[in-house]
């Protein structure tokens, strides 16, 4: 299993939109006045990786799957490996290595966690040719 900058947990900045969504009369407030948040750097800051629109809905669910869903949960025939990025803004990707790594040695199955530097999205940063190599070389393996 391959997991790419997986949000099970969001970073303190996502956090307080959480807890906007997560609040049955904001979020419906919210959502209401605006359905769809624009991020004017989204669109200009290219070496940074960020959405120009979320949509209030979608990340309301993203957000409730985060509190039903753990690394932990997680489970692996063969192997589970992470792939991240050193300055993610968006996820917390140290806590889920540490969930997934427990979670790997409970089941006796191999851990490999892969960091970036690069910000949240590391397919579409500079190191996206590394990275694709990363995942390649771990899928070949598996198939041996």
């Amino acid at each position: 299993m391959v997991l790419v900058v997986p949000a099970f947990k969001p970073s303190s900045k996502a956090a307080r939109y959480k807890v906007i969504l997560e609040t049955p009369v904001a979020s419906h407030a919210f959502a209401w006045l605006m359905p769809y948040k624009f991020d004017p750097e989204g669109s200009r800051n290219e070496d940074r990786f960020r959405y120009p629109f979320f949509e209030a809905n979608s990340t309301r669910e993203v957000f409730r799957l985060q509190d039903e869903c753990s690394p932990s949960d997680v489970t692996a025939a063969r192997g589970a490996y992470l792939l991240s990025a050193k300055h993610d803004g968006k996820v917390s990707t140290e806590f889920v290595a540490e969930q997934l790594e427990q979670s790997c040695r409970n089941q006796d199955i191999e851990f490999h966690s892969f960091s970036f530097d690069s910000k949240h999205a590391v397919i579409r940063s500079e190191q996206a040719p590394q990275v694709v190599s990363t995942i390649v070389e771990i899928l070949d393996k598996s198939t041996d």
